[in-house]
């Protein structure tokens, strides 16, 4: 099966898991929290919040191994690949077990913190069972995981992942609907974990059969861990620090306005990140293969793919997002969630933060972690610095702006890297297609905004949606067709393969 194809299936395979666990999530979550109410909701994202914390203990391993893995692994270097596998098996088993102790120690002192009034001991309970099914997916799941990565079929993950999980949340519909305890839910969650670990573990073994943990392990080869971990830790403080700052100098009440628009604007980067992470390792494997020169053939239209993609959702996204608003808050009255300036800001820096992820790929995927760390640090310092200062001029409209300051940094940085150092290009075929989309969108978004309805119905949010997804993509497709003919026919060109077997 060639790159295309996989691409393919992993981004089919990504696309059908989100869509149909944010219906099954939707309907449960509702269920879950209505028997047994926000208090006990609040607390569950609470402690899984703490876990991801906790998760930056694995270090960057699962990247700094895929990348140690890609050369051997196209070079059918089996040898080396088990050597690599038996020094990453190792590393996560200490992790996994680290991971256990900490989580299990908080669970015996994080509850005392908690201002709630559910039991102590369903806290510690609770937080024990999603500490042992974490520690889990460290521990065992993982090796085996890398396998489907490195080898581009993350779309077998999907799948049993997809499976799994579906089966559980019919489970705990019905556990939640029967009104039993709550334990019960996270218990159901812990088994899910083991079931989807021990069923990939069980298709790795079939599937490659060349894998051998047990041989001498090669730890030089997994490197860069230490650079990675600052990527994790710095794409945490992006991602909490716009809430934490706002609970701090507006109030919690906005940062629940602003959790909507991140919540609207969340899903567009995730479907966008959806088409980046599929083509992630076939990028990887290429770098492993060939020159820069060769690469960029490629890169040039991954990148052209993303520009694309993410302009054609943002123009559908933004003329709809005021409607449905309205309509996700018209029973909330204690603050005016309808903010143009908000829109306009998040829907920014959302498109920034995107840009420059295929750019960012090339650093993981080349290994320049140590670079990428140090782009990362000199961005959230920008971020924090501004966001203090430019708060003070013009409040919260100052902090957004300063939160966009540092991820315009990180773009730059992360772009430049990947087209003057890497590929040694210039821009200009970065720029001129971002221009062309954009002046092409910008009208189109105005003109939408003008014609759709104040506030949307479930029927009317469905039917809008469809018509400005259809319309914004015949508008940028002809506008690329005309301006960007030449990558727009090699994207073309490659999807045809997936459906197209060449002939002998």
């Amino acid at each position: 099966m060639n790159k295309t194809k996989k691409t393919f299936y992993n981004t089919l395979a990504t696309s059908f898991q989100m869509l149909i666990m944010q219906v099954i999530s939707l309907v449960v979550s509702r269920k879950v929290l209505e028997i047994y109410g926000s208090d006990l909701n609040g607390v569950n994202a609470i402690l899984s919040n703490v876990m991801d914390w906790i998760l930056l203990l694995e270090g960057g391993l699962t990247l700094a191994s895929n990348v140690a893995l890609f050369k051997p692994f196209v070079n059918k270097d089996y040898d080396r690949c088990n050597n690599i596998l038996s020094a990453t098996k190792i590393k996560f088993q200490k992790i996994g077990m680290l991971v256990l102790v900490c989580g299990l120690g908080m669970a015996v002192f994080y509850p005392l913190f908690i201002k709630t009034d559910i039991r102590y001991l369903d806290i510690l309970l609770m937080f024990s069972m999603m500490s042992l099914s974490t520690s889990f997916s460290v521990f065992y799941t993982r090796k085996y995981a890398l396998l489907y990565n490195v080898s581009q079929s993350e779309y077998i993950n999907t799948i049993v992942t997809t499976i799994v999980a579906i089966i559980g949340n019919v489970i705990i519909y019905v556990i939640a609907s029967c009104n039993l305890n709550y334990l019960w839910i996270r218990f159901v969650y812990l088994v899910v974990t083991l079931a989807t670990g021990l069923t990939l573990a069980y298709i790795a073994k079939r599937r490659y059969s060349f894998i051998d943990y047990n041989v001498e392990p090669d730890n030089e080869a997994i490197k860069g861990t230490k650079d990675v971990v600052f990527q994790k830790l710095t794409g945490l403080l992006r991602n909490s620090a716009p809430m934490i700052f706002i609970a701090m100098l507006v109030s919690s009440s906005f940062a629940s306005v602003y959790s909507v628009y991140i919540f609207v604007y969340g899903f567009v980067r995730k479907l966008v990140l959806m088409i980046i992470t599929a083509t992630q390792s076939g990028i990887g494997q290429l770098i492993a293969e060939k020159e820069p020169k060769d690469v960029y053939k490629v890169y040039r239209v991954f990148e052209f793919t993303s520009m694309f993609s993410v302009c054609w959702l943002m123009s559908v996204a933004v003329p709809m997002t005021m409607p449905f608003i309205r309509f996700y808050t018209k029973n909330v009255s204690d603050i005016n969630y309808i903010d143009w300036w908000l829109l306009f800001f998040i829907a920014g820096d959302i498109f920034i933060q995107v840009l420059h992820v295929p750019s960012g790929t090339v650093m993981n995927m080349s290994g320049a972690f140590k670079k990428n760390k140090n782009y990362q640090i000199i961005s959230v310092i920008v971020m924090v610095a501004s966001i203090l200062t430019l708060s003070l001029i013009n409040g919260i409209y100052g902090l957004l702006s300063g939160i966009m300051l540092g991820d315009c940094v990180l773009a730059v940085l992360e772009i430049r890297y990947a087209r003057r150092e890497f590929f040694k290009i210039g821009f200009w075929e970065f720029i001129r297609p971002l221009l062309i989309n954009i002046l092409v969108c910008a009208p189109v978004v105005y003109l939408e905004m003008k014609f759709l309805p104040e506030m949307f119905t479930i029927p009317s949010f469905v039917v809008s949606g469809a018509i400005l997804a259809i319309v914004n993509m015949i508008a940028i497709f002809i506008a690329n067709y005309v301006f960007e003919h030449d990558r727009l026919m090699s994207l073309l060109n490659r999807a045809k393969t997936v459906f197209i077997r060449k002939k002998n």
